[in-house]
C-alpha cells in the first residue's frame, strides 16, 4: 500500500525512486517497506537500519530469499560508508 499509493502521491518521490534514488528507512524492523519499494521501483536502492538484531536478521533472510526467487541473488551491502540518500523514512516512537 505504501509503495503503490502513498509514495507516488508525494511530489517527486516516484520520479526519484524510478531514476535510481536511494531510500533509507530508519527503524526498518523486518524490512517489509524496503521490499515493497524495491518491487514497485526496481531502479531504487533501498537500505534499512535498526537497532534490533533479530529484526535485521529476519529482514536479511527474507531479502536474500526474495532475491534468489527472482533470480537476482547477489550480495547485500551491509555498510553505509559512502552511502548517500535522497529519501528517508522513520517510524514514530
Amino acid at each position: 500500500m505504501v509503495s503503490r499509493k502513498i509514495l507516488p502521491a508525494l511530489p517527486g518521490v516516484a520520479e526519484t525512486l524510478n531514476t535510481g534514488g536511494a531510500f533509507l528507512e530508519a527503524g526498518c524492523g523486518t524490512g517489509n517497506l524496503q521490499l515493497q519499494i524495491a518491487k514497485a521501483f526496481p531502479s531504487a536502492r533501498c537500505t534499512g537500519i535498526d537497532i534490533d538484531p533479530t529484526g535485521l536478521a529476519a529482514a536479511r533472510e527474507e531479502q536474500e530469499r526474495r532475491l534468489r526467487d527472482a533470480g537476482l541473488a547477489g550480495p547485500i551491502e551491509r555498510s553505509l560508508l559512502g552511502a548517500g540518500f535522497t529519501l528517508l523514512s522513520t517510524q514514530k516512537p
